[in-house]
Parts: structure tokens; C-alpha cells; sequence
């Protein structure tokens, strides 16, 4: 769907990386409010190293999904050691 809009792999892989400062509300009732990394609020990259690691206080299935795909996941864990490149893929995305 997202290739269908133009969105490359690296698109992808950095816009999803905005869950660093997010929590979830509906996916899980028992867990609303759960943040996605252990930095809510904060725009860095743990959330990608906890989503590959499995130490997040919650990840959604999707996310996962992602960060095993062929296309995407290589970069999904790229992002997880580099700020910068995070970044900078970000704004163009």
C-alpha cells in the first residue's frame, strides 16, 4: 500500500520511527496509555531497538511486521544505533 504511494522502504522504516513518542489507547485495552519505548515523549531511536529486541513496554504487531520484512527491516535496524540517520531520513519522508 505505502509503495502504491511512492513511500520507498527508508520512508517507511523512518516515518513509523515517530511511535518513539507515542502511546497506545485501543489496541489493547489492558495496556491504554503503554508507550511504544522506554523514552515516551522524547525523539530518539529506542523505540527501534526495543521494538527488534522485544523490550518494549508495548509494540504493536504491525511494527514487528516491519522490522522482519525484507525491505524495510534492514533499515528499521539501521535506525535502531543511528540518530542521525533517523533524522535525516525523517524529513524527507
Amino acid at each position: 500500500m505505502f509503495k502504491e504511494k511512492e513511500f520507498t522502504a527508508t520512508d517507511l522504516a523512518a516515518l513509523i520511527g515517530a511511535h518513539s513518542t507515542s502511546t497506545q489507547s485501543f489496541v489493547d485495552q489492558s495496556k491504554a496509555g503503554e508507550s511504544q519505548d522506554s523514552t515516551p515523549g522524547i525523539w530518539d531511536v529506542a523505540y527501534y531497538g526495543q521494538t527488534l529486541t522485544g523490550t518494549a513496554p508495548f509494540t504493536f504487531e504491525s511494527d514487528k511486521n516491519l522490522a522482519a520484512q525484507a525491505e524495510v527491516g534492514p533499515v528499521f535496524r539501521s535506525f535502531a544505533t543511528s540518530q542521525t540517520g533517523w533524522d535525516d531520513a525523517f524529513v524527507p519522508a
